[in-house]
């Protein structure tokens, strides 16, 4: 699979942000519509919107670069939705049980690869220091 920027923004952000994770540390968060605020689990409750990064100056990170906190994007996607949305910390076991659940499309190690370098590339493009600790790979 080859992905465009495009594309992280619309249906596979998990897996720019599971890149983006590996390569930085950062946690990861899901926004969700249609759930109840503060559910412990997302696993049948909601639809996710969008999967991230939490940068560490606490602000959300993905395929368009730096972004507001995730607090602020919660706010403006309630707005534009006319929703309820609410952020979720997930993991790296969360995203690949989601994929295989069928909640977020399938990615296999060559994907993450690839996207791993087009965290780099918007990394620098933004002047954000990318000497940062070298990729992980999943046990």
């Amino acid at each position: 699979m080859h992905v465009t920027p495009r594309e992280y923004m619309t249906g596979f952000c998990h897996v720019f942000a599971l890149a983006a994770h590996r390569r930085t540390g950062w946690s990861m968060m899901a926004a969700m519509k249609g759930a109840r605020k503060g559910e412990e689990t997302f696993r049948g409750y909601g639809d996710i919107i969008h999967v991230f990064v939490v940068d560490k100056d606490g602000n959300r990170f993905d395929a368009l670069g730096p972004g507001d906190s995730p607090e602020d994007y919660e706010e403006e996607m309630e707005a534009r939705l006319g929703e309820t949305v609410w952020m979720l910390d997930i993991e790296e076991a969360d995203v690949a049980e989601l994929a295989r659940m069928g909640w977020l499309r399938l990615y296999d190690e060559d994907d993450l690869s690839r996207a791993a370098e087009d965290v780099l590339e918007v990394m620098a493009e933004e002047g954000m220091d990318i000497d940062l600790p070298q990729p992980t790979i999943a046990a």
